[in-house]
């Protein structure tokens, strides 16, 4: 290292130029291979302290790359981060312009590690030096290069930029953060939010022709669901839902991505899971997962989205595509008709041929309606009629007893009354209903009072904190108790009396005077002195 150290100062004195920088760097390589990861920190620390041209460093940093192509790599040192060494070489790929490992965008991101590609560019962990020398916790980003067909249509990065636009309003716990959209000469790429963890096209090939049991597969369900109901309101189709566009995060958030980027295309001969791209008019689908209408080239409807998130569905829940895969067109012509799953019940099978349906008029509404009617529990209208007369009955006569034994001369019987909601500004309001917003998603896959910081009880709580006496937090708060009650009735029928007092503590914290709370605290106090 002593003889390239020395080569870099007369480099920066100006002594000596980059080819003999290049040649002695290269011969130090071939004599010491295993000093490649020194070599790495030592060019990431000259680069952050801007002592290194950033083409230089690029250069330099592809010959690394070759180093680890040719030969074995040692173990990181303790003092390097394993997730900067990669044992093996990932070579720039024609289709993103000549970019790789090792690329620096803007003089900004440095791409370290290849993550993944599709039909439409290469996704790059990338490390922000904006945000390392700010001290941020986390300095790292995830980069989307396009591929190069963008950078021969001058209306690329006008169309491209303004659909980012789009999915950066998309503030929601199931949907992936876009931060940017930009170029850095003929380079168009898409800075996001990085995430760990795994994307559903992984956990699908992980569990083979299996699938997952219901239970394990509601709050993947849900929380797609979530995010794809949450963009219709705003008005954008994602038009390529996918598995590839699902990411599952080891804390066990779903988030799902490319919103505003995929249209609706034609590309009816095509069965594999890659995205068609078509540079002419920057649309794209994926055949597998595309409505009929979509192949047909009609404008994206919310119920395209619908058909692809049962597709996904159907595949979650039995390791195989509806229609083995076919375009839904093709499948049509063919008569094909998805076969039950033995998993679900008669409803829930229903539910589920109708996301799909390969008409729009036939097609469910909504992935909000998708999820209540593939989750719905058995009405109970369907007691015997005699039971529920008899119930209504036996209510009516309480309720006539209760009347005539009240004193005259006593007040009524006492009655919840909520306070008014105070008068907030425009600013404030918009606040209340993006905050709303979050806590009704956290509801809708049961993230009722965990993980602490990010459930639906503490955003119903940061509404009232915001708005006192806002009647859709109080409703969201009471709905979050109920479940609760619920959760522990389950947990105590069961035997798991710790587990039920545990949840009623917690629901206790957010809903103090919830009657149904009280109630099962009581029950489990009863039960327990019994015990003793």
């Amino acid at each position: 290292m002593t003889d390239f150290r020395a080569a870099l100062d007369q480099f920066f004195a100006g002594t000596i130029g980059y080819d003999d920088l290049l040649r002695r760097f290269k011969e130090h390589l071939a004599a010491r291979p295993q000093d490649v990861d020194e070599f790495d920190g030592m060019l990431r620390d000259l680069l952050r302290q801007d002592r290194v041209p950033v083409q230089v460093y690029t250069m330099l940093m592809a010959e690394l790359t070759d180093a680890r192509a040719r030969g074995p790599v040692l173990p990181a040192s303790p003092t390097q981060s394993a997730t900067l060494i990669r044992p093996r070489a990932v070579r720039p790929d024609p289709g993103t312009a000549g970019v790789g490992v090792g690329t620096v965008l803007k003089q900004r991101f440095v791409l370290e590690e290849e993550l993944g590609r599709g039909g439409m560019g290469v996704v790059f962990k990338a490390l922000d030096l904006r945000k390392e020398e700010a001290r941020d916790r986390e300095p790292y980003v995830a980069i989307k290069v396009m591929n190069e067909e963008f950078k021969d249509t001058p209306e690329a990065f006008v169309i491209l930029q303004r659909e980012t636009k789009k999915a950066q309003s998309l503030a929601h716990p199931n949907i992936g953060t876009v931060y940017d959209f930009d170029r850095d000469g003929s380079v168009f790429y898409m800075c996001m939010e990085l995430l760990s963890g795994e994307s559903l096209d992984e956990l699908l090939r992980r569990n083979g022709d299996v699938g997952l049991s219901f239970r394990e597969a509601k709050p993947i369900i849900a929380g797609m669901a979530s995010g794809l109901a949450y963009a219709h309101k705003t008005g954008l189709v994602h038009a390529d839902f996918k598995p590839g566009n699902v990411f599952l995060t080891d804390n066990g958030e779903v988030k799902v991505f490319d919103f505003g980027i995929a249209r609706a295309i034609t590309a009816p001969d095509q069965t594999t899971q890659e995205t068609v791209f078509d540079p002419g008019k920057w649309e794209a689908l994926t055949p597998s997962y595309a409505s009929c209408e979509m192949i047909d080239g009609l404008a994206a409807d919310p119920r395209d989205d619908v058909y692809a998130l049962a597709c996904v569905t159907y595949q979650l829940l039995s390791g195989r595509h509806p229609f083995d895969k076919k375009p839904a067109n093709q499948a049509r012509a063919s008569g094909l008709k998805p076969r039950p799953l033995k998993k679900l019940t008669r409803a829930q099978n229903q539910a589920l041929a109708r996301g799909l349906a390969f008409s729009r008029g036939e097609r469910t509404r909504g992935a909000t309606e998708f999820l209540k009617e593939l989750t719905r529990q058995r009405s109970r209208i369907n007691r015997p009629i005699w039971l529920a007369a008899g119930v209504a009955a036996v209510s009516a006569i309480g309720l006539i007893i209760v009347l005539l034994m009240w004193p005259e001369s006593a007040e009524p019987p006492p009655q919840q009354i909520e306070p008014e909601p105070v008068v907030v500004d425009a600013a404030t309001q918009a606040r209340i209903t993006s905050v709303l917003r979050v806590a009704d998603a956290h509801l809708s896959i049961d993230r009722l009072v965990e993980p602490p910081g990010s459930n639906a009880a503490e955003a119903y709580r940061a509404v009232l904190e915001l708005q006192p006496g806002n009647s859709e937090a109080l409703a969201g708060l009471d709905k979050v108790a109920t479940r609760i009650v619920t959760l522990a009735r389950d947990r105590l029928a069961n035997g798991s009396a710790e587990d039920a007092e545990s949840l009623v503590k917690q629901g206790l914290a957010f809903s103090p005077a919830h009657r149904g709370l009280l109630a099962v605290q009581r029950e489990i106090e009863s039960d327990s002195q019994r015990r003793d």
